[in-house]
């Protein structure tokens, strides 16, 4: 009489040894998931792969073949929508935080990220590169992007620190085209600068403390002052951007465990 402790697989590899059940050979789908495994951007993610390095999308493959056509049709219709939400463990989407010089986007960086990652200045233009950080919206992963403040500069002035800043400007719009959202932060005490206008861009009022007006249905945010209420703020953003769930029960995409 054994008494073991470990995951599915352990258990199913002892008693292969002990000859209680015949070696299952391992498909493509499992090798690639145990060879991910070890990079797994969250701990949903590594859930979801273990599941399959497992054999839980060959077991549930198997149930379908069995099942009437309307049960199996059922069946692949929940597998096609745990699959879009599961995405969003296993590939972090990419967050561009932009907008006006000033407007808070290295304060609000810093307090995603959980610590102090960059300068925060009221100098404008302190910020002249894109900073990355991976983070954690709830259950999600996510690439963090701080980029340079946009600000017009006057005609005529050309100097070694202008040209820095524009060349930070330029970069800023060349990561916010590929990324799969943009928070366009403008302050709430200054006149408002034109985000860009496309369906992945999302406005954040910061310097919410310092009053001034604002859109009822953008978020209002002071990072400096209550960074704990701007952080729940943008998570419930990029939830609700996404349609995802505050948390995933990411046991498995496709069979849940007994």
């Amino acid at each position: 009489e054994l008494h073991v402790h470990g995951s599915p697989a352990l258990v199913r590899r002892l008693l292969e040894l002990l000859g209680a059940v015949p070696p299952a050979r391992a498909s493509a789908l499992e090798e690639r998931a145990l060879a991910l495994l070890a990079d797994a951007p969250c701990e949903a993610a590594a859930r979801i792969l273990l599941d399959q390095a497992e054999g839980a999308l060959r077991r549930a493959i198997e149930r379908v073949l069995t099942a009437d056509q309307r049960a199996a049709r059922a069946q692949l219709d929940a597998w096609m929508a745990s699959a879009r939400v599961a995405s969003f463990a296993l590939e972090p989407r990419q967050v561009v935080l932009a907008g006006p010089v000033n407007a808070g986007k290295s304060t609000l960086f810093n307090a995603l990220f959980g610590r102090r990652r960059v300068i925060v200045s009221t100098e404008p233009g302190t910020t002249r590169d894109v900073i990355v950080e991976r983070v954690q919206f709830g259950a999600w992963p996510v690439d963090l992007l701080d980029t340079a403040g946009e600000r017009e500069h006057a005609a005529g002035q050309v100097d070694l620190a202008r040209e820095v800043e524009r060349a930070g400007q330029a970069l800023a719009r060349e990561v916010q085209a590929g990324a799969d959202l943009v928070l366009w932060l403008q302050p709430c005490d200054a006149p408002a600068a034109p985000p860009p206008g496309d369906a992945r861009t999302r406005v954040v009022s910061t310097h919410a403390d310092r009053g001034g007006q604002g859109d009822a249905a953008t978020p209002r945010i002071s990072a400096l002052r209550t960074p704990d209420e701007a952080v729940r703020a943008i998570h419930a953003l990029y939830h609700a951007f996404f349609e995802l769930p505050r948390e995933l029960i990411a046991q498995s995409a496709v069979e849940p465990r007994d």
